[in-house]
């Protein structure tokens, strides 16, 4: 480590050749000399706000991809809820292919990565509640 400017002993900065040889007494003695050099930060003192959700992490609005990514997740979720319903196989089996068609349509032309998330989760649930509407017995 370098002497400091006003004879004190410690400047601050650590040396290529002091890394390997750094003990606790130093890198105590370093952090007290670092303190005196800190920029003023503004920024670092903004209030935190919520996180904001979107699906639109580029920046740009994608109103279609978007419209498809939420129709299929929520598509998804009540094909796999009525999955479990017998009686309701048929329309099961045609809401869960069409749920498949649109969401794989929707994944082809997603943008950004939470729209992919958004759609795969929908495509997930609608293929399991697809499959159990073929499973009571289908089309």
């Amino acid at each position: 480590m370098r002497p400091s400017a006003d004879g004190s002993g410690v400047s601050g900065m650590i040396e290529p050749e002091d890394f390997g040889r750094a003990t606790a007494g130093r890198l105590m003695e370093t952090r007290r000399g670092m303190d005196e050099g800190v920029a003023v930060m503004p920024q670092a003192t903004r209030t935190r706000t919520l996180p904001r959700v979107t699906l639109n992490s580029d920046g740009q609005p994608h109103r279609l991809e978007n419209g498809l990514a939420i129709f299929t997740l929520i598509a998804g979720l009540v094909t796999f809820a009525l999955g479990f319903v017998v009686r309701l196989h048929v329309f099961v089996s045609a809401f869960g292919l069409a749920t498949l068609l649109i969401g794989l349509y929707a994944q082809m032309i997603s943008a950004t990565r939470a729209e992919r998330v958004i759609i795969v989760t929908g495509l997930i649930a609608g293929f399991v509640g697809f499959a159990l509407g073929l499973g009571h017995g289908g089309f």
